[in-house]
């Protein structure tokens, strides 16, 4: 009669410890402005439905929305601002048992793609335009562009961190002209 209380009493103690919800993901990684941001905070254990919620502030431009299986709860969207937020992810199971998780996102500047904007003066002989660089003064100089209607160039080939120069060639529609005087770009 003993064995059946001890049995019966510890049967409750471990269907209460297999219901207990907990948040399985340790960790978020962080984001960039202006790139999609998609990432599950997951939850095991207890019983379904899951509810949700976050205490703190979320990376400007980002929300969580919950699956609709209610398993995870996804945050998601396109950071707005760089900057670092620490903010809790709660899951709170069926059973009333509750597990929260802080977090630390933070969102670095955007990625900028660099460019170099030449403009020059026109030829009167001048049909088109060729364009040279060099990452050594005085060259020797590589074709970056050939046969250029216009008198002005946007290099978007060019390397953050890099100086370049740059000289141009003139066509009259036979030959070409020598160099023009080299012009020096320091590229941030």
């Amino acid at each position: 009669m003993r064995i059946t209380r001890l049995i019966l009493f510890l049967l409750p103690a471990a269907l209460a410890q297999a219901t207990v919800v907990s948040i399985s993901t340790t960790s978020l990684p962080n984001g960039t402005v202006g790139q999609h941001y998609s990432v599950a905070v997951k939850a095991i254990n207890g019983c379904t439905p899951y509810r949700w919620w976050i205490s703190g502030t979320l990376p400007s431009g980002l929300v969580a929305s919950p699956s609709p299986s209610t398993t995870y709860d996804l945050v998601h969207g396109t950071p707005a601002m760089v900057g670092s937020s620490t903010f809790s992810v709660t899951v709170k199971g069926c059973g009333g048992h509750i597990s929260s998780r802080w977090y630390t996102v933070s969102i670095a500047p955007a990625q900028t793609a660099h460019s170099v904007s030449l403009k020059w003066q026109p030829s009167a002989t001048a049909v088109s335009y060729d364009l040279y660089r060099s990452t050594l003064s005085g060259g020797p100089y590589g074709l970056v562009a050939s046969a250029i209607l216009g008198t002005s160039f946007v290099d978007q080939a060019v390397t953050a961190g890099e100086t370049y120069f740059y000289v141009a060639t003139a066509w009259d529609g036979t030959k070409e002209s020598g160099f023009s005087n080299q012009v020096i770009a320091v590229v941030p």
